[in-house]
């Protein structure tokens, strides 16, 4: 199980830089950790079977309330953390589904991403300009492809860039300065993204090098600096050397930049041919993104071989990836979860199992005085779920007390989420009350005759 889990992690979490294979120390420590505590368990038992007296060993029923309230008490806990576990497990699949269901501002299940980078092969300025413009061109004249464009940030991945900038109507202050998030792009990439143009044009042959230099804004910006204006034609000067005054020709939807938690924030967008870099990524649309590799590929490789194409994946892939860590949050806590369950419902069984064992005389003379099958299984299932509802009183109190232990993994989702609770605590109790079931049955099957022979 270890080795199938392992490797189940492995290509769930691809992204983080675990090594999630078998490891012969961690192996024999927790053997060492099991073996010690199998030794220590079973100490007590022996211990208080070693000190039992012969007489009184003879003596029937004797020393047996004791043992029991030992056996039930563990059962009790056991349920309690299963609990706990099954909350922690629920909270955080809850808050999963929240972070799959926000809205990022662009349509990602239609995108395949393309890393480039024409420095490696020793491109200059002018030679990489030319070079994206002409792969841009193969690529849009491909079948089937709707539009394509270049980016320098990948959107959620986590980084990005920042620029000291003063946007029009405000005053450069050194103490305070106002850094934007901005990235550089190509025209048609928001049409390749699925980002809707609110106002506005998008770049095109006349934001070239040598022109009045121009930005697109995001509806964030004109929303924090430009209140009751649509931002069209206002000025922001980036703080670069020389400082570049750019026009506002567009403003776009909101769209998240580095991650899928963060607030929207106010975003420069500027053209490649006035802004020039060698490392972009290539986002290009179509009805089925898997159809696109190939010929890009190809369009890449005749142009120049030596060119590596990087991080080819569809940009629903990224957004996954960029949700690892509740990801894998929700994958561990769901196999505890699965497992504590389990491990409650074999612990309540067998403590049962042995208590009815005990109750087999009992449950003859019943039966033959005359006591009906429904009054067995009331029996049982009443003794079964005192313990249930004990375990439960105890998971519940442990569960709002790691509240703020759960408070940094959860999304939109209040640790004490009651709904989460509820259907958690049914859980257990449907289990608990499936093992209690099954015990009754066999107990109520008792032929009283046999019962009275017992011992």
């Amino acid at each position: 199980m270890a080795y199938w889990l392992a490797a189940l992690l492995q290509t769930l979490q691809p992204t983080l830089q675990v090594d999630a294979s078998l490891d012969w120390r961690v192996l024999a420590f927790t053997l060492v950790v099991t073996f010690t505590v199998g030794v220590l368990f079973g100490l007590a038992p022996a211990w208080q079977l070693a000190r039992t007296a012969v007489v009184d060993a003879l003596k029937e029923e004797r020393g047996r309330g004791g043992r029991g309230r030992v056996r039930q008490g563990l059962v009790v806990v056991q349920l309690g953390l299963s609990l706990v576990v099954l909350v922690a497990a629920g909270l955080t699949l809850k808050s999963l589904r929240g972070l799959l269901d926000i809205d990022t501002g662009f349509d990602a299940y239609r995108v395949m991403m393309f890393g480039l980078d024409v420095s490696r092969a020793g491109y200059g300025e002018e030679r990489g300009r030319q070079f994206y413009s002409d792969l841009l061109q193969r690529v849009r004249g491909t079948a089937g492809v709707e539009a394509a464009g270049l980016t320098v940030v990948t959107p959620l991945t986590g980084g990005g860039m920042r620029i000291t900038s003063v946007p029009e109507g405000r005053v450069y202050d050194e103490k305070q300065p106002i850094n934007f998030t901005f990235t550089i792009v190509t025209p048609e990439y928001f049409r390749a993204m699925g980002i809707p143009l609110l106002r506005g044009r998008d770049f095109n042959e006349q934001d070239r090098a040598g022109a009045p230099f121009t930005a697109i804004v995001n509806e964030a910006m004109v929303r924090e600096y430009w209140p009751g204006h649509d931002g069209l034609g206002k000025v922001i000067e980036v703080m670069s050397n020389p400082i570049q005054r750019s026009v506002v020709v567009g403003v776009v939807a909101d769209s998240k930049y580095r991650l899928v938690t963060e607030p929207t924030l106010p975003t420069m967008y500027l053209p490649l041919e006035q802004n020039y870099e060698s490392r972009m990524t290539l986002m290009v649309r179509s009805q089925t993104p898997s159809a696109t590799v190939a010929p890009v590929r190809g369009a890449v490789r005749t142009m120049d071989r030596t060119i590596p194409l990087t991080g080819v994946r569809t940009l629903a892939d990224q957004r996954l990836r960029s949700l690892s860590t509740p990801r894998m949050a929700a994958t561990l806590l769901g196999m505890l979860g699965a497992l504590g369950l389990l491990l409650g419902a074999l612990g309540l069984y067998g403590v049962m199992a042995y208590a009815v064992s005990q109750r087999t005389r009992e449950i003859g003379i019943r039966m033959a005085l005359g006591a009906l099958r429904g009054d067995i299984l009331r029996l049982v299932l009443r003794q079964g779920l005192l313990l249930v509802v004990i375990g439960l009183g105890i998971g519940l109190a442990g569960a709002l007390a790691a509240r703020r232990l759960m408070e940094g993994l959860l999304y939109q989702v209040q640790p004490g989420d009651p709904q989460t609770i509820g259907i958690v605590a049914a859980l257990l109790v449907a289990a608990a009350l499936a093992a209690c079931w099954l015990l009754a049955r066999r107990a109520v099957r008792v032929d009283p005759m046999i019962a009275l022979r017992y011992e």
